[in-house]
């Protein structure tokens, strides 16, 4: 089974320079590349894209490239895969030690409040440079060379990968000989059915002719390849995954969010969590439930549909059908939550 995606959550100046990167290479970030495999899920705060429609301008010219081209590269490359998630409601499913950090947080940059609440909810990757934030999610501070690890890799732009590379060689590699085939036969068809006629049954006839044990290791030699061109082509995704995992910041015990928060917040909580790093979405309710951890306060599907309905960081995209938040190609159009 494949691991949880990885939740990372931006903060409206790195999502501006990865579209200013891409927007300038014409390629996309190493972050689009990793949420494409759904190794990871990218969210932002509702006005981290309200800023990007507010300083497009401003930020276009800061890369030198035209408005068109850097709303072309929001269009292409992150706006299928960022998720705009409202965080009215989040902090009541907080603990008390996590909502001191936003306090604290307050005082010191309030702009950047909606981005920690939404990251320390989530149990996400902060992607940000500033040390305010980061030490909100984290609980503690750190230094420069830790705050710009990550954000420095998954911001890098540079060719393909060579996963991509060697997906498309792959299909090529699959495709080709059968469309050869197929062009010819059509041909050879057209020519003369007859012919045809005489040439597909000549095939069958030699097909039946061929040993089974020949079939066999035929298929065999088969499953090995492409076994072989899975394991390299998921490698590298898995490997990021793993990485990813491990800086993920600290996330309070079930038992902890039940004792000191209401059952409609910790329930609200656990389906955060799920679907947060699930790389199937939407699901339906009956698969939420059953993707939950057990918090004995009862969650049976009624009752996880009425929290699914009661919280803004849940969108319902079509009848019963439910994921956090929703991409910004939904923003104007699709099925609102009730």
């Amino acid at each position: 089974m494949a691991p949880d995606a990885v939740p990372i959550v931006v903060d409206a100046n790195i999502l501006h320079d990865c579209i200013g990167r891409s927007a300038k290479r014409r390629e996309p970030t190493a972050l689009v590349t990793i949420a494409n495999t759904r190794a990871a899920r990218i969210y932002c705060a509702p006005h981290v894209l309200a800023e990007f429609v507010k300083y497009r301008d401003k930020w276009a010219a800061e890369y030198g490239v035209s408005t068109a081209a850097y709303q072309e590269a929001f269009n292409t490359y992150y706006r299928p895969l960022v998720r705009r998630v409202p965080t009215d409601g989040l902090e009541e499913m907080l603990l008390p030690d996590e909502r001191a950090r936003l306090d604290v947080l307050r005082i010191e940059d309030a702009d950047d409040v909606p981005t920690a609440t939404l990251t320390i909810a989530l149990g996400a990757l902060p992607m940000t440079r500033d040390h305010a934030p980061w030490k909100a999610v984290h609980g503690a501070p750190t230094d420069a060379a830790t705050l710009h690890l990550w954000v420095d890799r998954l911001m890098n732009v540079g060719n393909r990968a060579e996963t991509e590379n060697l997906q498309s060689f792959t299909l090529v590699g699959v495709t080709a000989p059968g469309a050869v085939a197929i062009h010819w036969a059509g041909k050879l068809y057209r020519f003369s059915p007859v012919a045809f006629g005489i040439a597909a049954a000549a095939i069958v006839g030699a097909a039946f002719c061929v040993p089974r044990p020949a079939y066999q290791k035929a298929w065999d030699a088969l499953k090995t390849g492409f076994g072989r061109l899975d394991e390299a082509i998921m490698t590298p995704h898995v490997q990021a995954n793993e990485e990813l995992q491990h800086e993920l910041p600290p996330f309070p015990g079930w038992d902890d969010l039940v004792a000191a928060t209401s059952r409609d917040a910790a329930l609200g909580r656990a389906c955060l969590y799920r679907l947060a790093r699930s790389r199937r979405t939407p699901a339906t309710v009956s698969s939420i439930v059953d993707d939950l951890p057990t918090l004995d306060i009862g969650q049976e599907a009624p009752r996880v549909g009425r929290v699914l309905r009661r919280y803004p960081c849940f969108s319902e995209l079509r009848p019963q059908w439910w994921q956090v938040g929703r991409p910004e190609s939904f923003a104007n159009g699709g099925r609102r939550r009730r």
